[in-house]
């Protein structure tokens, strides 16, 4: 096996293994077993089980940040609903369903891991990615509030709440209820749209 071969054989199986069975649950024997290769292999390119999650954590979500930032900025247009806030809702919802759609296994995965205790072996390492793209919604809602000024102070509970939203729609989606298509995401825009001037 190839030097990169192996290097993406044991990203692979990690991913998968860390999504079914969780990163605790996952031993480092196991990994190197369903990826073909010795343990030094591994420790090769990775240095440790910890460095590998890292891998595994950087390397697919660099897509989803890439992807939120390449959303349209804000533009007003006040007077007309569908193309004020409304589209910049839309357009992060696409993207995360996109996103899910392409890596499933990892979308959950992240999921997943949010959940984590704060004192938990993977919080470090998840957290810090969950902040990106948490920062990334929120950029939106902040560009958002300077031309909606009452929704000024609010932009952290939007970001949060946008991104329940979206998280609840792709692990429904997961277990095979529902879609992740554009009128589940122009459904789930209304929804939200209708929500955030009456708080």
């Amino acid at each position: 096996m190839q030097e990169e071969d192996s290097r993406e054989a044991i990203l692979r199986c990690a991913l998968e293994l860390f999504s079914r069975k969780g990163y605790e649950g996952t031993g480092v024997q196991k990994i190197c077993e369903d990826a073909g290769i010795a343990k030094p292999t591994l420790y090769y390119h990775f240095g440790s089980k910890e460095g590998l999650l890292e891998s595994v954590l950087s390397e697919n979500f660099t897509e989803l940040e890439q992807r939120l930032m390449s959303i349209e900025p804000y533009s007003t247009q006040t007077d007309i609903y569908e193309k004020d806030i409304y589209p910049v809702v839309l357009d992060i919802i696409s993207v995360h369903f996109e996103f899910a759609r392409r890596r499933p296994l990892f979308y959950m995965m992240i999921i997943s891991m949010s959940f984590s205790p704060k004192d938990s072996v993977v919080a470090p390492y998840i957290m810090p990615y969950l902040k990106k793209q948490y920062d990334g919604v929120k950029a939106y809602f902040t560009q958002i509030s300077s031309v909606h000024t009452g929704l000024k102070g609010k932009e952290h509970f939007f970001a949060l709440n946008l991104l329940a939203m979206i998280n609840a729609a792709i692990g429904f989606w997961n277990g095979g209820k529902g879609e992740l298509d554009m009128d589940t995401a122009q459904k789930i825009t209304k929804q939200f749209m209708h929500g955030i001037f009456s708080i």
